[in-house]
């Protein structure tokens, strides 16, 4: 139910309880895959900035990289306006 709040809602404010009852599963693929849409998509910058700080807080040790959150990191940083978001 918060994955699809997250991706489908348009209250800026659903979406953001969505984001924040996801934080404890940000670690789950299909939850980082969501995330990585959001920062893709979502027209909400405040959405977009908490996106990547789920996807870029320390993962637990031994925990494998992500090559597609790479990607996504760079096209982000290609294509992002807001500051906050090129920075992390």
């Amino acid at each position: 139910a918060l994955v699809h709040a997250l991706q489908h809602d348009s209250n800026d404010g659903v979406r953001l309880k969505a984001l924040s009852g996801l934080k404890m599963y940000a670690h789950e693929p299909d939850v980082r895959t969501v995330l990585a849409e959001v920062l893709l998509r979502d027209g909400n910058p405040g959405i977009r900035g908490q996106a990547i700080d789920l996807l870029t807080q320390p993962r637990a040790a031994g925990a494998a990289s992500d090559p597609k959150l790479a990607g996504v990191l760079q096209d982000i940083l290609r294509q992002a306006s807001d500051g906050y978001v090129r920075l992390r």
